[in-house]
């Protein structure tokens, strides 16, 4: 937006964590009230935000003329070159991706943050393989679900219709939304909504229909047209997403989720109940390795996914 400078990858670890970080470096000549506004609204909601699955603001340093935010590193790459190098997501890695991202929002929403600028590009790999929703330059926090928005963020291809309408709107149906479009654009490898000007655009958007191809499975095409209703208050709610059922295990027993890595030790026993945000069970970290623990039917029954594995289940 022309007030980084740059954001640099280091070699530098930080002396609490031990986490290779990034460093983002801005010029404090060039902010402008505007900008020094969602600053400190960026740097504000990064700092209430402790997840798995969202890249950490670990420190604000400030000299004479530059400011610098020290992040979490994440030098996997992100989703959008990813999809455009590589093609759609298999819908085993999709529903893996997905369900991170899920976790990351549920988590934000619940601490009254909206990030408004959700899209492909803002979504990275760390190297491990764990996806990490990052840029927080259009983030706001209110004081609760109700509280209205008027200003148009993000990128239009991603954006609500009710933001196209130039309307007062809620905040997370507008995330929502803009997960609607990028599941879309994770299984199919196109976006929902095509056009070569801004207004054909801004009129696909309000009438919200698209096409999904007939071989993305049943229950992701439901999950999608649930999400991605032009009328915010029949969109689908974060929590409806959460129990859709093509996140819910196949009749087989075989799942494939990693929410998020916790801390367990291995000596714990494999069928303990881990709270991992979105459900009751979930991966189960051993070993450098995510266990991913079915959920119901089968309590025995575990899918393994060594967690070096996951950048080459992408490439594969």
């Amino acid at each position: 937006d022309g007030t980084y400078d740059s954001i640099y990858p280091t070699s530098v670890s930080h002396l609490l964590t031990s986490d290779k970080v990034a460093i983002k470096v801005l010029d404090k000549t060039r902010l402008n009230v505007q900008t020094q506004k969602l600053l400190s609204r960026e740097i504000s909601c990064m700092e209430a935000l402790q997840h798995a699955n969202i890249v950490r603001l670990y420190e604000v340093v400030e000299s004479h003329s530059r400011l610098y935010l020290v992040l979490e590193y994440a030098g996997g790459g992100d989703l959008h070159t990813h999809i455009c190098s590589e093609g759609r997501l298999s819908e085993p890695v999709a529903k893996i991706t997905f369900a991170q991202i899920l976790s990351a929002i549920k988590h934000m929403h619940a601490k009254n943050i909206i990030h408004r600028d959700l899209k492909a590009e803002n979504v990275l790999y760390a190297c491990n393989g764990c996806v990490k929703v990052a840029d927080f330059g259009f983030s706001t926090m209110v004081t609760n679900s109700s509280d209205t928005l008027d200003t148009f963020c993000g990128s239009p291809s991603y954006a609500a219709p009710e933001l196209f309408r130039d309307e007062c709107y809620l905040g997370p149906p507008v995330d929502v939304w803009a997960m609607g479009v990028l599941l879309f654009f994770m299984v199919t490898g196109t976006m929902p909504f095509r056009a070569d000007t801004m207004g054909k655009l801004r009129r696909a958007v309000i009438e919200g229909v698209f096409t999904l191809p007939p071989w993305v499975p049943g229950p992701c095409q439901r999950l999608i047209r649930g999400v991605l209703k032009p009328v915010p208050a029949e969109r689908y709610a974060v929590d409806q997403m959460v129990g859709c059922d093509w996140l819910l295990p196949s009749v087989s027993g075989v799942t494939t989720f990693c929410l998020m890595q916790c801390n367990t030790s291995p000596s714990h026993r494999v069928d303990q109940v881990v709270d991992c945000g979105l459900w009751n069970v979930g991966p189960l970290l051993f070993n450098g390795c995510v266990k991913l623990l079915n959920i119901g039917r089968t309590w025995n029954t575990l899918s393994y996914t060594p967690i070096q594995s996951i950048p080459n289940m992408l490439n594969g």
